[in-house]
């Protein structure tokens, strides 16, 4: 699943070679963050997601504490390092189960949003839309100026409020 988003870079850049060839492609990017909140926090995933980082967040506090007292001469007696490694596991566990629960619930909405992005690129004559999230973490583009480059996220925004008759 990791190779995917390298593997569709990889073809985009094929075909920016090759529109180059023939034209200059004309490029955009968008801030999928900005899109998912357009949606508002009462959608089945934003709950998950708060629902997930108060869940997690008292599991790292007591995971933290156990950690600083581990950290001091005292160190941890048997039952706190036995109680880390359930805390840590249990972490992951949630972690896991919540990721999957939102990959769930987040899945019409990530499918409104990518017809929402070929809309706005297709009415304003753009060949490429860039994830700037993904562009700016993963190394993938070696340059990105994005000063110069058009950010159409507002008007994928206002196409998505507009679906929602907001």
């Amino acid at each position: 699943m990791k190779k995917l988003p390298i593997l569709l870079f990889l073809i985009s850049l094929s075909f920016v070679s090759f529109v180059s060839a023939q034209q200059a492609a004309k490029i955009a990017f968008v801030r999928p963050t900005a899109l998912i909140q357009a949606y508002g926090p009462n959608t089945e995933a934003a709950k998950l997601l708060q629902e997930r980082d108060i869940e997690l967040q008292g599991l790292a506090d007591e995971i933290k504490a156990l950690q600083a007292k581990a950290a001091t001469d005292a160190g941890l007696t048997a039952d706190e390092r036995a109680r880390a490694s359930l805390l840590v596991n249990t972490f992951e566990t949630t972690q896991k189960r919540y990721e999957d629960d939102i990959n769930k619930a987040s899945a019409p909405i990530l499918k409104e949003i990518d017809a929402a992005i070929k809309e706005v690129a297709a009415a304003q004559g753009y060949d490429l839309v860039f994830d700037a999230e993904v562009v700016e973490t993963s190394g993938l583009l070696v340059y990105a100026n994005f000063a110069n480059t058009p950010d159409i996220t507002d008007l994928v925004v206002a196409q998505i409020k507009t679906k929602l008759g907001q």
